[in-house]
C-alpha cells in the first residue's frame, strides 16, 4: 500500500483486459462505485465495516487513511488507490482531529443501484476529490 511505482504501465492491452474481465466474472465479482467525494478542509469521514471490501481512488489532494485495526494513519497523495480487502471500518481525513461524519449520512442510506452520488463536504474551496466504492467475490467476506 505504501509502494508507489516510479514507471507504472499505464494501460492493459485488449487481450489482458479480456482475460482479466473473464477471471473477475468467473469469481463472481460484485462491485459498486457509490460516490465521488469533493472535499474541503476540514473533513473526516468514517466508513463502517461491512460484507464488501472498500476502495478509494484519490483523484486530487492529500488525505490520510486509518483502518480500525491500525493505530497509525497512512498518508495518501493524488493518484493513490487504496483497497481495504476485509470489509473493515476505517476513517479518512485531511489531517485535522475532527469527529468523523459517517459516509451514509452524506450519500443517503437508500442508494439507487448503479448510481454514483456526488458528495460535497467541508467549508471553503474543494481541495480533495476521490472516488469511493466497494466490491466482493461471490460470498460475503468472513
Amino acid at each position: 500500500m505504501l509502494d508507489r511505482p516510479t514507471n507504472p504501465t499505464p494501460f492493459l492491452t485488449d487481450l489482458e483486459q479480456d482475460v482479466l474481465g473473464s477471471v473477475l466474472s468467473d469469481l463472481g465479482l460484485e462491485g459498486r462505485l457509490f460516490c465521488r467525494s469533493e472535499l474541503a478542509a476540514p473533513w473526516t469521514l468514517s466508513f463502517p465495516a461491512g460484507d464488501y471490501a472498500h476502495f478509494h481512488f484519490l483523484e486530487k489532494g492529500l488525505a490520510w487513511l486509518q483502518p480500525e485495526t491500525q493505530a497509525e494513519p497512512v498518508s495518501l497523495v493524488s493518484g493513490d488507490l487504496v483497497v481495504l480487502p476485509h470489509g473493515r471500518g476505517h476513517r479518512m481525513g485531511e489531517g485535522a482531529a475532527l469527529e468523523p461524519v459517517e459516509i451514509g449520512r452524506l450519500t443517503g442510506e437508500a442508494r439507487i443501484e448503479g448510481s454514483c452520488k456526488v458528495v460535497r463536504h467541508g467549508v471553503g474551496p474543494q481541495e480533495t476529490a476521490m472516488l469511493c466504492g466497494s466490491f466482493r467475490f461471490g460470498e460475503p467476506i468472513g
